[in-house]
């Protein structure tokens, strides 16, 4: 509202009445430029925090952070933007609480893990992590049954049922070498945190997240079901305000008989309509080039079968 204001400061003296000019006159114009300045950052802020198409719980406590360095005093600020930031500084840090999730969303996040931004609050989000993680593999415990000098437990319980892998309908498939049956290993808790801490991946702004977690789901098991969880939940209620505002379009005066679980999926599919769109397209497109790339090999068997039988008559009508 005030960028608004500012934007047509100029002109309002040829268009409001005389009788507010005294008042038009008593702002100052450079210090509602300040402000503007100042608040700008703020608008972004609320931006980042309310994107819907991408998960922003990781992105809290580093914005809450910015937004107090923000907040600090300088030299040339004027007396009442010393003011407004005191307030604005005392009032993020007393009403904007940050809770558990927020700390491990930052640390499962490649770019943030190492809290440079606020480096107070690493050691608290690497125990809430580790706690987390313990938690998530107690079911796994009783299938671990040793632990090597480095931290990575070995089960040799784990077997693969031959009679599985021989069940081919192709003849020849069942007399295949089978892949030696190999113990594999399974990182402990404490493992596969360190791994990721120790590791360099830097993810630029625009990077998906989510992406690469799924790519790394086998070196982070654990932790990518953290993630799994975790980043689905929004950092603002403004998403859940957005849906109650359309709902008003989707219940009305006409349609007062409509139920609640049919009311729930229109919402539902009113919010996700594009999304599932894209999903179904881009099934529609795997399953095509699966069928492509299997009519080919079926076709490959074929040309190389009817090329063996050829060689073959030519060889008898040899002889």
């Amino acid at each position: 509202m005030l960028k608004v204001f500012l934007d047509v400061y100029d002109e309002l003296t040829g268009v409001i009445n005389n009788a507010f000019m005294a008042n038009l006159a008593a702002i100052d114009k450079e210090l509602l430029e300040e402000l503007c300045a100042f608040l700008k950052f703020f608008d972004q802020a609320i931006d980042k925090l309310s994107e819907e198409e991408k998960p922003t719980m990781h992105k809290v406590i580093s914005i809450r952070q910015l937004l107090l360095n923000h907040c600090d005093l300088k030299y040339e600020d004027s007396g009442e933007l010393k003011q407004l930031k005191c307030f604005v500084g005392e009032r993020i840090k007393s009403v904007w609480t940050v809770q558990d999730q927020h700390y491990m969303c930052t640390l499962l996040h490649p770019s943030l893990k190492h809290f440079e931004i606020a480096p107070n609050e690493k050691s608290k989000a690497i125990a809430l992590v580790r706690q987390e993680l313990l938690k998530r593999s107690l079911p796994l415990s009783n299938n671990i049954t040793a632990t090597d000098h480095e931290g990575v437990a070995t089960n040799p319980l784990i077997m693969i049922d031959k009679s599985k892998l021989i069940t081919s309908n192709y003849l020849l498939t069942r007399c295949f070498d089978q892949r030696p049956l190999i113990p594999k290993p399974v990182l402990t808790p404490t493992s596969e945190l360190d791994n990721y801490m120790s590791s360099d991946i830097q993810l630029r702004e625009n990077d998906n997240v989510l992406l690469f977690w799924k790519e790394n789901t086998e070196l982070f098991p654990i932790l990518s079901s953290m993630v799994r969880d975790l980043f689905a939940i929004p950092a603002s209620n403004t998403t859940v305000e957005r849906l109650f505002s359309s709902s008003k379009n989707t219940v009305t005066d006409r349609r007062t008989s409509l139920n609640g679980k049919n009311g729930n999926e229109l919402l539902f599919l009113q919010k996700n309509l594009l999304s599932l769109q894209r999903i179904d397209k881009d099934a529609s497109i795997k399953n095509k080039e699966q069928l492509k790339r299997k009519i080919s090999t079926t076709n490959d068997e074929q040309d190389l079968l009817i090329e063996g039988k050829n060689n073959s008559v030519s060889s008898t009508m040899t002889k």
